[in-house]
């Protein structure tokens, strides 16, 4: 089962967990009182939708003409076949975080790993509308439409934006010569036919935390296959299909030719510099090391808008751009016009019969608009006004241009026609799931035996005082990985490395010194004003807390409240940095206080590993060596069940019918016989 999928099925439980409660009220009571680390009734959440400013919409018709052909199939089932707009309308209306033009980047992907990452992707979509379009209707036929009538015309409201889009904005734009001109001399290079280069390459797989010795020993068997290619004793295509780590080993190291630009710069520095048939020097690049062979390079053709594919490189270049320009004009008259409004101030004193919003001749009532959209209210049943607000406005403005779409005579639009089928199964599936929800009987003998054996569920997580160490190098004698080497004896004690000779101290004064640790790198470095709580410090310690802008994101399991934590001081990375005296490196530490690991962004998974007053091992980061400290960690302990009733009974009922859903997902895709065919 797919990961937007899964989302969709979770935010689905939700509905479900806010209507078999008693009442808000008495939830919000709970909540208050059952402890720290409980799970919450409403845990699942749809991802936030957040209305854009009136007139301002990231759309994929405004980044690219493709929509997806009705006649092309790129799946076959059981069922009957999906077609590339059905994927195309598909991924718009999940509001999937990948391309709506996905089947296109496939299409033009340059290399069989690129377009396998995308048929990955590509197959996970087909999957989920399948079982969404085909599969639900087949086994959730019996579920009347009045269960699903306002979600299905939620979901549907996108549909209506592309028939917008289509119908009324398109029409109203013009490209003219003139903008073509401009935009063939500034992207002559795109529209042309540039010059291509053809190469064949090995690479060897090599990483910065391998030891130097590994790194020394990769690099000599690079030098010694090149000896052995230059004298003649193979040739470089059995090279590379003998040792090179590349995708195109199979194909003797050759990949499809490239233009400027598509290559990264050192793999393009390499081979402009070479004759057909000759042979770069070992080169480390993203992966390893790298050594090349260019095979030919063929003439580009100069671009004209007498060229007829030029002029359609043109258009499709300019024609989104136009559209959406011309989409944000029309959309602040539209809003001008028809005035959504959305009331929803003084939400909780309203009454369920209450309109909360409204566009034109259009009304929406507040029962309607809460049962439709759960997430307006956070984890702790509090009202998030922002999240109401913004709904609220996104709503009524897809409204708004859903009744010039209908006012235009636009309703029987072929694609909108199509979205209004699929936006009814996104609801009945929604409805399958509530059913199921529903119909599951739960006594307090399961609720306390899956309390029980489930203890990581119920259980706060521990946070732990993370540092990050920061070691960069002031001399441009030393690299990267001299950084990596010295940090690691910093950290671990480790054999100091021999590095190369760099320029000598008495030949730097102190105030250079100085100018370069406090201008270049900044508060916390060795020989710079530290801040009171060290380095760049996250925590306020007055106050013992994180700041608002690092503060963890909400989760399943609130985080631990802040009282519990006493004054935190000055980590012991601060003396340990100050203490540090080099004139060819600097280091820097930076207090993130107690954090959850898993929401400190690029954290490498094997700090997880480390323990309480240890160092994770040095890694490359940029140009700089970076480790972790972790310095303390706290943790509450699991809450009793009497104190969690509520978020039990909730978690089990969410937990099992998320995992039967996804049984039934795969067994019926599986019935299904999906068969691909892009």
């Amino acid at each position: 089962m797919s990961t937007a999928l899964r989302m969709m099925v979770m935010a689905c439980l939700a509905v479900c967990a806010m209507a078999t409660a008693q009442s808000k009220s008495d939830l919000i009571a709970k909540s208050r009182n059952l402890g720290p680390g409980a799970v919450d009734t409403s845990i699942y959440m749809t991802p936030q939708f957040k209305a854009p400013p009136p007139g301002k919409v990231d759309h994929p018709l405004f980044r690219s003409v493709y929509m997806g052909s009705p006649d092309k199939i790129v799946a076959r089932t059981s069922y009957g076949p999906v077609t590339e707009q059905d994927l195309w309308l598909w991924i718009i209306l999940s509001d999937s975080f990948s391309p709506a033009y996905l089947i296109d980047q496939y299409n033009k992907a340059k290399t069989p790993s690129e377009r396998e990452a995308f048929a990955v992707t590509l197959r996970g979509h087909i999957n989920d509308y399948v079982f969404t379009n085909q599969v639900i209707p087949a086994i959730a036929g019996d579920i009347p439409p009045t269960e699903c009538d306002l979600r299905a015309y939620y979901y549907g409201l996108r549909g209506y934006e592309i028939a917008y889009i289509l119908n009324i904005v398109a029409p109203q734009v013009c490209i003219s010569k003139a903008d073509q001109v401009k935009y063939m001399q500034e992207h002559r290079s795109e529209v042309g036919d540039p010059a291509r280069t053809r190469v064949r390459y090995i690479l060897k797989t090599t990483s910065y935390d391998e030891s130097l010795e590994d790194q020394a020993v990769a690099e000599n068997e690079m030098r010694t296959l090149r000896e052995s290619i230059l004298s003649g004793q193979t040739t470089f295509a059995e090279a590379a299909r003998a040792n090179s780590d590349a995708p195109s080993a199979g194909n003797g190291g050759e990949i499809p030719a490239f233009a400027r630009n598509e290559m990264f710069s050192i793999f393009q520095e390499f081979t402009a510099a070479l004759k057909p048939g000759e042979v770069s020097e070992v080169f480390r690049g993203p992966q390893g090391l790298y050594m090349v062979q260019l095979i030919e390079t063929t003439l580009g053709e100069e671009p004209t808008l007498e060229n007829p594919v030029h002029v359609q490189r043109i258009q499709d270049k300019l024609y989104p751009k136009a559209v959406k320009g011309q989409f944000e004009f029309a959309t602040k008259q539209l809003f001008r016009d028809r005035h959504p409004l959305p009331d929803v101030n003084d939400w909780d004193n309203k009454h369920d019969q209450d309109i909360v919003g409204s566009v034109g001749k259009f009304q929406i009532q507040k029962c309607n608009f809460w049962m439709t959209f759960p997430e307006i209210e956070r984890e702790e049943l509090k009202l998030d006004q922002t999240r109401l607000r913004d709904t609220m406005s996104a709503f009524l403005q897809r409204e708004a241009m859903a009744q010039v779409v209908r006012e235009g005579g636009f309703d029987n639009d072929p694609v909108l026609v199509r979205s209004r089928e699929i936006a009814a199964n996104m609801a009945r599936r929604d409805a399958y799931v509530e059913r199921q929800f529903n119909n599951l009987n739960v006594n307090e003998e399961v609720a306390r035996k899956f309390w029980r054996d489930n203890p990581r569920l119920f259980t706060p997580l521990a946070m732990k005082r993370l540092v990050k160490l920061t070691l960069k190098s002031v001399s441009l004698a030393f690299t990267p990985a001299d950084a990596q080497a010295e940090l690691a004896f910093i950290v671990s004690g480790e054999e100091r490395p021999t590095l190369p000779q760099a320029m000598p101290a008495e030949q730097m004064t102190t105030g250079i010194i100085e100018s370069i640790i406090t201008n270049q790198v900044g508060p916390g470095g060795a020989g710079a004003a530290a801040p009171a709580a060290g380095g760049e410090a996250l925590w306020t310690e007055d106050e013992g807390s994180v700041s608002d802008e690092h503060r963890p994101a909400p989760r399943g399991i609130p985080i631990l409240p802040l009282g519990y934590f006493p004054k935190i001081g000055p980590t012991v990375m601060r003396e340990k940095v100050a203490a540090y005296k080099s004139s060819d490196f600097v280091l820097n530490y930076q207090d993130l206080g107690f954090v959850y690991l898993e929401d400190v962004p690029g954290l490498p998974a094997s700090v997880d590993k480390v323990p309480v007053g240890d160092f994770s091992k040095p890694i490359l980061e940029g140009n700089s060596a970076v480790s972790w400290y972790v310095e303390d960690a706290r943790k509450l302990p699991k809450p009793a069940f009497e104190e969690i009733i509520p978020q039990v009974y909730t978690t089990y009922r969410t937990i099992t019918v998320g995992k039967k859903t996804a049984r039934t997902y795969d067994e019926q895709l599986k019935k299904a016989n999906v068969r691909f065919s892009f």
